[in-house]
């Protein structure tokens, strides 16, 4: 067992890296001064090229093959328990991804996407996309080369997948998304015809900034979120980042646009921070102390973003507080005035502030734009045009501005190509875990009345944190539900929330 205890010792000190590499991420998003950027650039270039070694150098491998074939994944040591075996498995896994990708490599992508990073920022606030272009243009560069080092089977897309979703090929996508579009435009147009009887309200009184953050602040609480590990603070995109159950830190907008978007937003953040608070302590540093996937972290945060934040149930709770927070302002607005307000469904701009119905289908555009990307059949120097011809195609609007539109979303600075597609990816899992939700808590919508929220957390925590990456999202998907995974649960759902309200 000397080897399996030297694989922990090994995985626990890269996790430990990646934490003070993320915790530097976090600093370069809300804290670090500008001119600090090359320098950060520098540090996340070490600290990836020490992580890539800790995960695919001699020692480990070493230890590794001690316990498990490499070649055909056959366990070489006996008397393993059940946990063992689900470390090695996808120790194995990650290791023969990892060590396609030459140190060399790691460093340049580290280094160049913190650069992006800081500049795609700049360009989104001065409006410029020329000024992100270039590196827009060598990070597309480095993603065509990861392809080539990674290697696939069919698609060179599934390379870029497999990252962020293990298991999802872009033939199961482009399936999936293909039934959304048949779906989703039908009802896209049959709610907003029918809101023609509902005026739209406004909703947004102008708050401070103060003002927002105690509200905010008095959410986090009301939900269970421990400020003894984690806390709040403002970013040019929301996110979420963990080193440890013990320590995790979201963001809302630097710029906020509206209280109730600043709500939703911090919902679906604290939803993604209780999944890692909620891993267990006990195989931190294992693989079953980590999250499975962004789509089923992506499952967790929509779901306290859309099933609770966008409910009925929960604004019965809140809302009184609201109103009292913002003076008078929303005194004249019914409940259910507020309700159908925020649920309204029209074209939007900007992804995170859509509703339910046209979420997807921003996805769905940034997934086809990658995939002509990466295939060669759009260039960079022209995806604003791409953008926007995509954007009224889709949702019938199109952006006045490349801050409004190619430049909204921060992922592609980062590298990320084949996360976007996990954020559809999240709405199916969590509707299909919410059917077996709601089959067990059938009264839920009357405990979020009464402001009771452990009993999600607890539901969650059993059914999804407590597994680490045991399984793949697609195995516990089937494990909780029963059944594989379908648009067809998320799509009657839609269409039961539209018509009833």
């Amino acid at each position: 067992m000397s080897d399996y205890l030297n694989l922990v010792a090994l995985s626990k000190r890269a996790q430990m890296i990646e934490g003070i590499s993320a915790l530097l991420g976090w600093d370069q998003e809300t804290y670090m001064p500008p001119k600090a950027a090359p320098v950060r650039a520098e540090q996340k270039k070490l600290l990836a090229e020490l992580s890539h070694e800790l995960h695919t150098g001699k020692e480990f491998e070493k230890a590794l093959s001690g316990c498990i074939n490499l070649e055909n994944g056959r366990f070489l040591v006996p008397d393993l328990s059940e946990d063992q075996k689900a470390c090695l498995r996808v120790w194995r896994r990650d290791f023969l991804r990892q060590k396609k990708l030459p140190s060399s490599f790691v460093q340049e992508f580290a280094s160049t996407s913190s650069k992006a990073m800081f500049v795609w920022e700049e360009a989104k606030n001065g409006n410029s996309f020329q000024l992100f272009l270039p590196y827009f243009e060598e990070l597309l560069d480095l993603i065509r080369k990861k392809i080539d080092l990674l290697g696939y089977e069919e698609h060179p897309y599934d390379a870029l997948l497999d990252e962020f979703e293990p298991g999802a090929t872009t033939t199961l996508v482009d399936n999936l998304f293909k039934q959304l579009q048949l779906a989703l435009p039908r009802l896209f147009a049959e709610i907003i015809a029918r809101q023609k009887n509902y005026p739209e309200l406004d909703i947004s009184p102008p708050l401070p900034l103060h003002e927002q953050k105690m509200i905010l602040h008095a959410l986090l609480n009301d939900i269970g979120f421990d400020f003894q590990r984690g806390r709040l603070d403002r970013s040019a995109h929301p996110f979420s980042e963990a080193y440890h159950p013990d320590d995790s830190r979201i963001t809302c907008r630097k710029e906020p646009t509206c209280i109730c978007d600043e709500i939703l937003t911090t919902l679906h953040e604290a939803g993604h921070s209780f999944y890692e608070m909620g891993l267990p302590k006990e195989h931190v540093g294992t693989p079953l102390g980590q999250a499975i996937s962004l789509g089923i972290h992506e499952s967790v945060s929509r779901w306290w973003e859309t099933r609770i934040g966008r409910s009925l149930p929960f604004w019965k709770f809140f809302y009184p507080k609201l109103q009292d927070r913002v003076h008078g302002e929303l005194s004249g607005i019914s409940l259910e005035q507020f309700v159908r307000t925020l649920n309204r469904v029209k074209p939007s701009l900007i992804r995170t502030e859509s509703d339910e119905i046209s979420y997807s289908l921003h996805v769905i555009l940034r997934f086809q734009i990658e995939k002509e990307l990466i295939e060669g059949k759009l260039q960079p120097k022209d995806l604003p045009e791409r953008w926007n011809s995509g954007m009224k195609e889709l949702l019938g609007v199109e952006p006045a501005s490349n801050k409004k539109g190619c430049l909204q979303d921060v992922h592609w600075s980062m590298g990320a190509f084949g996360y976007f597609p996990t954020y559809t990816l999240g709405n199916l899992f969590s509707a299909q875990f919410f059917e077996v939700f709601s089959h067990h808590h059938p009264d839920w919508g009357k405990l979020v009345e009464n402001g009771q929220f452990d009993f999600i957390r607890n539901w969650q925590q059993k059914e999804i944190f407590r597994h680490g990456r045991r399984y793949t999202s697609f195995e516990l998907v089937e494990k909780v539900s029963g059944k594989k995974l379908s648009c067809e649960p998320y799509i009657s759902y839609l269409f039961e929330k539209y018509n009833n309200l």
